[in-house]
């Protein structure tokens, strides 16, 4: 949840460590981020998930996920 983390290599580590016991399962993914997540992020995720729009794939997390915590150097970074 602060600002001093890394988005992008939280989630490339999440997909590493879980890639065996959950493989590419979206419901499962889901579950296990929440257990991930901690700080603002975790609050973040919860809101999300009890409002009219709630994340219903891991890819439309990703998208969510870095649209709120990327910032514009790290956008700049990984576009070069």
């Amino acid at each position: 949840g602060s600002a001093d983390e890394r988005p992008v290599g939280f989630l490339s580590e999440f997909e590493i460590r879980t890639a065996t016991l959950v493989g590419k399962n979206d419901t499962l993914l889901l579950h296990a981020v929440q257990q991930a997540l901690f700080g603002s992020a975790l609050t973040w995720f919860g809101q999300m998930q009890n409002s009219d729009n709630p994340v219903r794939s891991w890819s439309e997390f990703k998208t969510r996920f870095y649209d709120r915590y990327r910032t514009p150097n790290q956008i700049r970074y990984f576009r070069t």
